[in-house]
């Protein structure tokens, strides 16, 4: 909820004193600016996620020995790749052309729905982290 209060799309793109005006407002380009950097957060969150992920899913190659927890650990981390991709993807695709993410004057063709967001929330990063603590209890003693 506070993140959505204080989001730059809150503030008004043409707003004086209360009344609409053609003028731009000190605070567009203030929002042009928060609007990037939050684009930036964002990637950098997915990409250190991904990559945290890879990094587990390789440490446990290099720790087990045995043959089907090698093939369980090459099969998660296919499940880490593709779903990394998919959540970059869903990164790089939030608005085409990408500059309408944060440049409210560039028309944009296409936008990805919140259900796109949630999902890759709720969803697809949980259920790729899930087996990454799982992963040596499994293997016996």
């Amino acid at each position: 909820m506070f993140g959505m209060s204080t989001s730059p799309f809150t503030i008004p793109r043409s707003w004086r004193q209360g009344a609409q005006t053609l003028q731009e407002h000190p605070h567009e380009k203030k929002a042009d600016t928060l609007a990037q950097a939050w684009w930036f957060s964002l990637l950098f969150y997915v990409l250190t996620l991904s990559l945290t992920k890879v990094s587990i899913c390789l440490l446990y190659l290099t720790i087990f020995t045995i043959e089907w927890a090698r093939r369980a650990c090459y099969a998660l981390l296919l499940v880490v790749g593709i779903t990394s991709l998919w959540s970059t993807a869903t990164v790089f695709t939030y608005c085409v052309p990408l500059q309408a993410t944060w440049d409210f004057t560039v028309v944009a063709t296409f936008c990805q729905s919140q259900d796109a967001w949630w999902a890759n929330t709720r969803s697809v990063h949980p259920a790729s982290s899930l087996p990454h603590p799982a992963a040596p209890n499994l293997i016996p003693a």
